[in-house]
């Protein structure tokens, strides 16, 4: 995640833009940049996060030479660990690359719409594609759950 974060630092600094601190949690992390980019500054910082994990995956898939099938994952060992980092850093960068702002993929969104309505409806859409998402993902749970 420390990498991911860093993937946007680089790119903000890139367009001289500092960053004032990373944040991390236990599930995620952010960094706050000092001023707000214009919106194509925003949709590559944006997606320099999630770009930084699928590299990751990448150069681990690549080096790996004997792959194991998939359902040996789910326990982990030292044969699977390479397999099991790389798998983690490319669901983490596809997750982030989800239309829900704050998130990557809803910035990614916002600056997007940004190149052609004005910055607060743009931010408005992006929230409302998160809310929807959101909504979308609870009732998927309940319905699999038959419970609700």
């Amino acid at each position: 995640m420390l990498l991911h974060e860093i993937g946007h630092v680089l790119v903000a600094r890139w367009y001289g833009i500092r960053t004032r601190e990373i944040v991390m949690y236990p599930i995620g992390g952010f960094s706050r940049l000092e001023s707000q980019p214009e919106a194509r500054q925003e949709l590559l910082i944006s997606t320099a996060g999630p770009l930084v994990n699928l590299l990751i995956a990448v150069i681990l898939f690549a080096v790996q030479r004997n792959f194991l099938p998939i359902e040996t994952l789910r326990i982990p060992t030292d044969a699977n660990l390479m397999e099991r980092i790389a798998l983690g850093n490319l669901l983490l960068g596809l997750f982030n690359l989800l239309p829900a702002y704050p998130m990557d993929g809803g910035r990614v969104l916002r600056s997007a719409t940004a190149f052609w309505k004005p910055e607060d409806e743009a931010t408005q859409i992006a929230a409302s594609a998160g809310q929807f998402l959101a909504v979308a993902m609870g009732c998927s749970v309940c319905f699999r759950a038959t419970s609700c």
